[in-house]
């Protein structure tokens, strides 16, 4: 069995106001933000997260419709480390029947100790099928460490087919959601869901993920705190979708007539998350939950390279292409709970760059570089460039990176429009010489790419050698 690191997690309801969702609040009683593996125990406890029971999804997945469960009364029995809560209320069916609400009652049982917090719901027998779930897990740690926003990307993760542990910021990323009534914004980049391995053959579902190829192997999301002080995860037993949303929160959205679920809080530590997840989840297995030997460790924050403003701008040189200042006429937001704005494509300091190859064309983009000066004992190990498709059509990215010796890493990326990705480079093997070379190639024969590119960093590794 896992280790307990702290006491237990307190469990508290959250009393909504009539016709508002209900929430339970989980209190870790030994985390704060100087929190470390070796002063779990002791850490003062400044922390709050809230379990949402947000919506339930009814009727068919051809046509589903997704009610808030609000609630008219709640009662709860129990405190401390086992809770549970009774809702009743109505759920708003419009879109089956105009003007038809249905009463429901919702029971959840909730049960904590040091590191875990078990939660298992039902709902009372409804006119149309009840087809799934989708109860949010939130904090404002989430948003107060979103800045720039796509830090909650770079901060989170899943478990992805044939890629294993991946941060959400270099998954597949389809355009994310935004606000198109006032206040106006192009919303929160870090939100994505995934499909999960046994729905991927679901066309409806995949549809609700944003179409997208990339497959959660296992119904794990998690979120790693700055300074590695934690992590936080959620999984469903029987996850139709799983991923980050606009809280921001944590979503894995269990399908099915029983809501059966688990949110870790412990070190920051995914050799311990992995254990917990397969004693919890038996059905999955250590195939489902794959770290690759050259993943990007989740407490490798890395060092700016190029921050592509100002002289740091001047020194890309584009080739059959165009390349300048990025001018960002939208807003991007670190979360609903907090709404602090920022430009959109600026994901380090003040600005990016705006790279345009023109239609039928292309074009190339390079960048020569020093070696970045590292901590003794540590290697270069990945380098990540962030990017937003901006352009009408998808784009295909080709980026590679050398030095004196010969080429150190490529990939091939492909980039859906309106979405924004960190491509990341694994190197293959150490570096040689004393200077680098960046590049990146695309062509596109129907659609102009407008690439807008930010915040290359480096990445080093401590422990020996690349292999």
């Amino acid at each position: 069995m896992a280790h307990n690191y702290a006491p237990p997690i307190e469990l508290s309801p959250a009393w909504p106001r009539p016709g508002s969702t209900a929430s339970v609040l989980l209190k870790p009683q030994g985390i704060g933000p100087e929190c470390t593996p070796s002063t779990w125990q002791h850490a003062v406890t400044p922390i709050q997260f809230t379990f949402n029971l947000e919506q339930v999804l009814l009727g068919t997945w051809e046509g589903v419709v997704q009610p808030y469960c609000n609630v008219n009364h709640l009662e709860a029995s129990g405190s401390g480390q086992e809770l549970t809560l009774r809702l009743q209320g109505l759920l708003a069916l419009d879109r089956l029947a105009p003007g038809h609400s249905e009463p429901y009652t919702l029971e959840l049982h909730c049960q904590a100790d040091a590191s875990r917090v078990r939660l298992r719901g039902s709902l009372s027998p409804l006119p149309v099928p009840l087809l799934g779930w989708g109860p949010c897990l939130y904090s404002l740690e989430f948003s107060r460490e979103n800045h720039p926003p796509f830090e909650m990307a770079r901060k989170s993760f899943l478990f992805l087919q044939g890629a294993g542990f991946t941060w959400l910021a270099d998954a597949e990323r389809s355009r994310n959601e935004w606000h198109s009534t006032p206040p106006v914004d192009q919303g929160g980049p870090w939100i994505q869901l995934y499909t999960t391995a046994p729905f991927a053959g679901h066309p409806q579902v995949v549809g609700m993920n944003g179409g997208k190829k990339a497959i959660a192997s296992a119904p794990v999301v998690g979120w790693v705190a700055d300074h590695g002080a934690y992590l936080i995860a959620l999984a469903a037993r029987n996850a139709f979708q799983a991923g980050i949303r606009w809280g921001p929160c944590l979503h894995s959205n269990p399908a099915g007539e029983e809501l059966d679920m688990v949110i870790y809080v412990i070190p920051a530590d995914l050799g311990l998350l992995r254990r917990m997840v397969l004693e919890d989840f038996p059905e999955l297995s250590t195939r489902d939950l794959v770290m690759p030997q050259r993943a990007l460790w989740p407490l490798n924050r890395g060092l700016t390279l190029n921050r592509c403003e100002g002289d740091d701008l001047a020194r890309w040189q584009a080739g059959d292409s165009t390349w300048g200042a990025y001018t960002s006429d939208w807003l991007w937001i670190n979360g609903n709970a907090e709404r602090v704005t920022s430009a959109e494509g600026v994901t380090e300091g003040q600005g990016a760059g705006l790279w345009q190859v023109p239609a039928g064309s292309r074009g190339t983009l390079a960048l020569d570089l020093p070696v970045p000066v590292l901590p003794a004992a540590t290697w270069l190990s990945h380098v990540g460039l962030d990017v937003s498709n901006r352009g009408e059509g998808e784009a295909q990215v080709k980026i590679g990176l050398a030095d004196g010796v010969g080429p150190l890493a490529r990939e091939v990326y492909a980039l859906h429009p309106h979405a924004n990705q960190r491509l990341l480079l694994a190197l293959d093997r150490a570096l040689h010489g004393d200077s680098l070379r960046l590049t990146l190639s695309s062509e596109n024969p129907r659609n102009a790419v407008l690439l807008v590119v930010d915040n290359l960093r480096g990445f080093a590794t401590a422990g020996g050698d690349a292999e």
